[in-house]
C-alpha cells in the first residue's frame, strides 16, 4: 500500500509541477531500447524461489520542463525471466497441492513514471540520473504441473499465477545525441518490488530486487 500511495503521489506532484512551470513545446523525446536483468529475492524466502539472468525491454518517452534540466518520463517495461519454486497451492476445501522445484516462465509487466536530471540539458552529451515509480503485473507460468512433481488430494494443478507487482527504481545513464532528431543511450537501472500474495506460492509475498542493463535508441519529435 506504501509504495501504491508512493506512486499515486508523484503522479499527482508532477502534474501539479508541470501546471506551475511552462513545459516546454517542443522537446519531446522517445526512446526504444532492450537489455538484460539480473535478479536477487530479498527478505524472507520460504518457497525456494530463484531467478534466473532474463531479458528486459523497454518504450518510453520523456517532456522537458522549462526548470532546472528537468524531465518527466514514462516508461512501459516488460522483463522476461526464469526459474524454480517450491509450489505449494491450498484448495477451497483447505488440503494442500504441494511440489518440489517446479520450473516455471515468469513475465513482468511494468508502467513507470518518474523525473530526469540532465547535466547538461538537452546538450548532445549528457550524463542523467532519474527515479520514479513501477505499477506493474507479475505473471508466472509453470511448466511442469503435474502429477510427476506435484502431489495431493487432486489432480486440480494451477499453471498459472498473476498478481499486482508495485515499487521504485533508480537509474543512472548516458545519453549521446547522434543528430537533432537522433541519439544514443546506456543505462543502469536498479528496482526495488514487491508483489502481492502469490496464490501458488503459498500465499507469500514476492520482494525482490532487479539490476538491469540496457541501450536505447532515442528519436526527438
Amino acid at each position: 500500500m506504501k509504495k501504491f500511495v508512493f506512486f499515486i503521489t508523484l503522479f499527482f506532484a508532477t502534474s501539479s509541477f508541470a501546471q506551475q512551470f511552462r513545459i516546454q513545446p517542443t522537446g519531446i523525446k522517445g526512446s526504444a531500447g532492450f537489455g538484460f536483468v539480473y535478479f536477487d529475492i530479498t527478505g524472507d524466502n520460504p518457497q525456494k524461489l530463484d531467478l534466473n539472468q532474463g531479458a528486459y525491454m523497454s518504450i518510453g518517452g520523456e517532456k522537458g520542463f522549462d526548470f532546472l534540466n528537468l524531465f518527466l518520463t514514462i516508461s512501459l517495461n516488460y522483463l522476461k525471466t526464469d526459474g524454480q519454486a517450491m509450489y505449494k497451492y491450498k484448495n477451497a476445501d483447505g488440503t494442500y497441492l504441494s511440489g518440489a522445484l517446479v520450473n516455471f516462465d515468469l513475465n513482468i509487466f511494468q508502467a513507470g513514471l518518474g523525473l530526469k536530471f540532465k547535466v547538461f540539458g538537452d546538450s548532445w552529451f549528457s550524463p542523467y540520473v532519474e527515479g520514479g515509480g513501477l505499477f506493474g503485473f507479475y505473471q508466472t507460468q509453470y511448466k511442469n504441473a503435474n502429477s510427476s512433481t506435484i502431489t495431493g488430494p487432486n489432480t486440480n494443478y494451477p499453471s498459472r499465477d498473476s498478481i499486482f507487482d508495485l515499487g521504485k527504481y533508480a537509474e543512472a545513464g548516458l545519453e549521446i545525441a547522434f543528430s537533432n532528431t537522433f541519439g544514443f543511450k546506456a543505462a543502469l537501472r536498479q528496482t526495488w518490488n514487491k508483489t502481492k500474495k502469490v496464490e501458488t506460492l503459498d500465499n507469500q509475498e514476492v520482494s525482490y530486487r532487479s539490476q538491469v542493463y540496457y541501450i536505447s535508441l532515442l528519436k526527438s519529435f
